[in-house]
């Protein structure tokens, strides 16, 4: 009894201190660049899930996203960014064997023309190379100082995360030029990770009536090798009235892929066939059913190079608004393998969300 009592009054205590940072948190993030703002502008998403993954168990959470963004004077903004998870453990009366996370996804100040034609932001921000294949850096230790400079057809940027030590830094640089007559734009994107991950990548993007191409490639060197990449996409515009299709293929070496850095890329819901040279290929297709209703379907098809092991992904979401700012949504993932030792899997997801 007594090992119980004290495991209930350590869980309390730990919901009271999460409590109190989040206030805290709260306060310097939005009432301090409040009271200095002349426009400020609050908004949010909350939303509850359930996720059945069969086989397993339900698991059920919610989430909840605080978005601040105040104009502090001309050509100055602040932007704040918190999220708050909690995992509900299904079955237990207990709330403090919940699992909750509370962190401040972004926190930045942006100041245009601070040198000149160049923009300086300083904070924890996010990040993305074109087709988010180089880099998409999202959450984590993402703190940066940045300059970016924008006029007409050209755009730059520029980041470092300040760390002295090279096991620490994380440097990246976009260079984008738009409006060059045979193809609509061309993307440079560079990176240096830890010391351990330097590379580039190219996109161009090519606009048509009837839909959007564009081809990257690139080469990152790691501590023991070099590996490429080539990443082809298509997407139409309106191919029916309310339907679109795509299609993705690429190609990518062992050692290129690095989830720490690539969160949303084409390569990001692999597993099992990333230790060699994979390859993907990935159709899509969106529809609207009603103007309340709509589906997107993808499945993607990962295949091992010299293993020819295979994992393909299935993915299908159900979009519904329930209401003015609410929505509810259906999603259906199925993982099969083959050769690649990791067990088939599907998982069931139901969402109820609003937007504030």
């Amino acid at each position: 009894m007594c090992k119980d009592r004290m495991k209930t009054i350590k869980g309390e205590i730990k919901v009271k201190k999460l409590s109190i940072v989040l206030t805290i948190a709260l306060v310097v993030a939005f009432a301090v660049p409040a009271m200095a703002a002349t426009s400020v502008d609050f908004s949010g998403n909350l939303e509850m899930e359930n996720a059945y993954n069969d086989p397993g168990v339900a698991k059920s959470y919610g989430d909840l996203d605080l978005y601040l963004n105040a104009d502090i004077a001309e050509g100055v903004t602040a932007f704040t960014e918190l999220d708050y998870e909690i995992n509900f453990e299904n079955g237990s009366k207990n709330s403090s064997t919940d699992t909750k996370k509370g962190e401040i996804d972004q926190m930045w100040i942006n100041v245009e023309d601070a040198f000149g034609p160049l923009a300086l932001r300083v904070g924890r921000m996010n990040e993305a190379a074109a087709g988010n294949i180089l880099y998409d850096i999202e959450g984590g230790a993402n703190e940066f100082v940045r300059f970016a400079y924008d006029a007409d057809n050209i755009s730059a940027k520029l980041g470092h995360n300040a760390e002295g030590d090279d096991s620490q830094k994380l440097l990246f640089a976009e260079g984008k030029v738009e409006d060059l007559g045979l193809v609509d734009a061309v993307t440079l994107n560079y990176i240096d990770y830890n010391a351990a991950n330097e590379g580039f990548t190219v996109k161009v993007d090519k606009n048509h009536d009837f839909g959007n191409a564009s081809i990257l490639f690139g080469d990152v060197d790691t501590p023991s090798d070099s590996a490429s990449v080539m990443d082809l996409t298509f997407a139409s515009d309106v191919l029916f009235p309310g339907v679109n299709v795509s299609l993705e293929y690429a190609t990518a070496e062992a050692g290129f892929v690095n989830k720490d850095l690539q969160d949303d890329s084409v390569f990001a819901d692999a597993n099992g066939v990333l230790n060699e040279d994979v390859t993907v290929i990935k159709p899509g297709v969106s529809f609207d059913v009603t103007d309340k209703l709509g589906v997107e379907f993808s499945y993607a098809m990962f295949e091992g190079d010299d293993s020819g092991d295979t994992h393909d992904y299935l993915d299908l979401v159900v979009d519904y608004d329930l209401a003015e700012n609410t929505y509810a949504s259906l999603e259906y993932e199925d993982n099969a393998y083959d050769g690649t030792g990791d067990t088939d899997n599907s998982v069931i997801t139901t969402t109820l969300g609003v937007n504030f």
